[in-house]
């Protein structure tokens, strides 16, 4: 009788270590309140503002997702200077409305992130298509 039981959590052991590989994404930090107080929101926005539709928005996470997800980290032995490679701030984002719910979105690095001298990396960056009614990448090129 004491078999069974003993069983039953061997079985279940390879699940409940599977469960803590799982990560789930980090949620926001938030300041200390002391700091928080001192913040003052503008009346209106800034001429350098942009506004994004929650569309678009949907569509450029979708993207960056496939290209650089969240929980990447740099392979050990990546040289400090190839870190900047696998920083999402490191990027800049362009996207526009195609026909039939598709959003096309550009993703490059910003020249000055990264420094590689003699000559920069122009081309790392990726382009996709994504279709916004199911939600998944039609197309992508890097």
């Amino acid at each position: 009788m004491i078999q069974q039981p003993v069983r039953a959590w061997f079985l279940l052991l390879p699940v409940l270590t599977s469960c803590a590989l799982l990560k789930k994404p980090p949620r926001p930090v938030y300041a200390p309140e002391e700091e928080a107080a001192k913040v003052e929101f503008p009346l209106a926005a800034s001429e350098d503002a942009v506004a994004l539709d929650g569309v678009t928005l949907r569509a450029i996470n979708l993207a960056l997702e496939d290209f650089l997800p969240w929980d990447r980290e740099p392979p050990r032995g990546t040289p400090p200077g190839d870190v900047c490679f696998y920083q999402r701030d490191s990027y800049d984002f362009m996207a526009w409305r195609g026909k039939e719910g598709v959003v096309f979105v550009s993703i490059y690095l910003r020249p000055e992130t990264c420094d590689h001298s003699p000559s920069p990396l122009l081309d790392v960056g990726a382009r996709y298509a994504i279709d916004t009614q199911g939600w998944r990448i039609l197309a992508g090129q890097r």
